[in-house]
């Protein structure tokens, strides 16, 4: 018997509960171990749980523990930059989804805008990498398990604009073919953050590199999405093989 958790409205959380429900992942209450998707749990009893990490940090934080885990990641620090190097860059918040936060910075006097920008204070800003191409990893565990490029459905609707109005203007296709360093990217950003599983955003670019831009613990899902079948089979398979711990 497992516990499920997912946050209050989370329409994903409650599709992925039915994909483990359809592979006949039993759910209950004392469980045996906990399902995470997304949300922050606290667990006195030691029961196993995935993605226990969630909620101990916050998205500035994870970037430190990515790029003290070798990971690659943007150049980015607290608050604004007093390097002019740094820019141009994105502010952003500690907690945000959908890009609503973002804050768009092309020089360093620019510093007096997020004062009066509806996105609030900045909390850290992350230098902005020039783009060939966008990815959603889908990572478990050390392994990559399913790979989407980030593609534009409709120009009109980014055109001149950033963040969360972008949002529903693209789409996710998913690659048959990955490089072997995106895949390791995406497996070593959850594995820096403590993660049993995570979709990682990464970025190819022009110059050749691939970044990590972040880790979501609870992706938009659709219930025929491969990488949420994929992920809810390694559930089925951690849940009968008796929970075992991530190494």
């Amino acid at each position: 018997m497992i516990e499920y958790f997912t946050n209050r409205d989370s329409h994903s959380g409650e599709i992925f509960r039915g994909m483990l429900a359809d592979r006949g992942v039993k759910f209950g209450t004392p469980g045996e171990a906990i399902v995470n998707y997304g949300a922050y749990v606290v667990d006195e009893r030691g029961l196993p749980t995935l993605n226990k990490a969630v909620g101990t940090f916050d998205k500035l934080r994870a970037l430190m523990l990515m790029q003290a885990a070798g990971v690659s990641v943007p150049p980015f620090c607290a608050g604004m930059s007093g390097d002019e190097g740094m820019y141009p860059c994105l502010g952003r918040k500690l907690h945000h989804s959908k890009g609503k936060d973002i804050v768009w910075l092309g020089h360093r006097d620019d510093y007096q805008v997020p004062l009066h920008n509806a996105a609030g204070h900045i909390d850290y800003s992350i230098k902005y990498i020039p783009a060939s191409a966008e990815y959603r990893v889908w990572a478990w565990r050390g392994e990559a398990i399913a790979v989407y490029k980030k593609v534009l459905h409709d120009p009109q609707e980014v055109e001149g604009r950033t963040g969360s109005k972008w949002y529903g203007a693209f789409g996710y296709e998913y690659v048959e073919e990955t490089p072997a360093e995106l895949s390791s990217l995406g497996a070593g950003a959850i594995g820096a953050l403590s993660l049993d599983w995570g979709a990682v955003d990464v970025i190819h670019g022009v110059d050749g590199e691939y970044f990590v831009l972040e880790v979501n613990t609870e992706p938009w899902l659709s219930a025929r999405l491969r990488g949420g079948l994929r992920l809810a089979r390694k559930v089925e398979d951690w849940v009968n093989a008796g929970y075992p711990e991530r190494i």
